[in-house]
């Protein structure tokens, strides 16, 4: 899958990266890094995972969280058929809280976990991803397991 923002990167096929700068200078800024995000979400085809580094996020404005959930919204569907996770990457006690308490009050559709390192973030989604691929394979093969007994 080509990534089309420096925002975006594959750490590995289906495993990717979203990292965030430290301050988002603008609304358009803040656009097109969704517009490519849904972009690549809507072309999985299969089961992927991200890890996000996700300590820049605790800068960002009223409206932009507004504009995070609307797109977090818009990508339910194809995240619930494919997100088998995400990792978050939060060196904060005080950010980790933040985020626990958003998906308390709203969980995602996807399984989470909130990691201190990156290498630990990596290691939870590659897990993650493994697990949905065996499921994926195992609901495959008993689709396609209809020969009669």
């Amino acid at each position: 899958m080509i990534v089309t923002h420096p925002w975006l990167s594959e750490i590995a096929p289906r495993l990717y990266c979203q990292t965030f700068p430290k301050l988002v200078d603008n609304d358009a800024e803040l656009d097109v890094f969704l517009e490519a995000l849904e972009a690549l979400v809507d072309a999985q085809r299969g089961p992927f995972a991200w890890v996000v580094m996700a300590d820049a996020l605790m800068q960002s404005s009223a409206k932009q969280r507004k504009t995070f959930a609307a797109a977090e919204a818009r990508m339910k569907e194809q995240d619930a058929r494919f997100c088998a996770g995400t990792a978050f990457v939060l060196t904060s006690a005080i950010a980790r809280g933040a985020v626990t308490a958003v998906y308390w009050l709203s969980p995602p559709v996807y399984p989470y976990a909130i990691r201190s390192t990156r290498e630990a973030a990596i290691a939870w989604a590659t897990e993650q991803l493994g697990q949905r691929d065996d499921e994926v394979g195992q609901s495959s093969q008993r689709a396609g397991d209809r020969s009669p007994r």
